[in-house]
């Protein structure tokens, strides 16, 4: 993920720029948060801001993963 940290007003999204190399590995691609009730992700990615505080994003492929810190503002 090229940013290490993204702040984002209530209710924006934001397309996390994954890329996985053999890309036919990308399917395996999961996404997790450690805080639901700050930032929702799904499959393809998209981060939705649903409320304010600070949430981190993994993705993550077989042994291997990368973070991103999600600040949402009011």
């Amino acid at each position: 993920m090229p940013d290490s940290i993204k702040t984002l007003k209530v209710g924006d999204t934001y397309d996390l720029n994954v890329v996985v190399e053999p890309s036919n590995q990308s399917k395996l691609l999961k996404y997790t948060t450690d805080q639901t009730n700050i930032v929702s992700i799904n499959s393809d990615g998209q981060v939705t801001a649903e409320a304010q505080g600070i949430a981190t994003v993994k993705a993550t492929v077989g042994n291997m993963s990368d973070t991103i810190t999600i600040n949402v503002e009011a």
